[in-house]
């Protein structure tokens, strides 16, 4: 049998765990946050026409833009 101390620490630290660490997405969830952004919208119908020229003065679609090439394959991916 475990000691109390020990037992009361692994309580603790699993508290500590289960209420610190972040839960990742789930793929639907990142679906429906990307519905509901309007620079990911516009980055989704760069990725399907090509046409990232269009947003080439927007400062929201520019950091995007320069990792499109990951993103596409990303569309790719997630569309199946």
């Amino acid at each position: 049998m475990k000691p109390i101390l020990q037992m009361v620490a692994e309580e603790y630290i699993n508290f500590v765990i289960d209420n610190t660490v972040p839960r990742s997405m789930t793929i639907d969830e990142i679906r429906e946050a990307t519905k509901s952004d309007n620079s990911m919208q516009t980055v989704i119908q760069h990725i399907l026409h090509g046409d990232w020229y269009k947003s080439v003065n927007d400062a929201n679609i520019e950091p995007y833009s320069q990792v499109k090439e990951c993103f596409s394959r990303l569309h790719i991916i997630t569309r199946r």
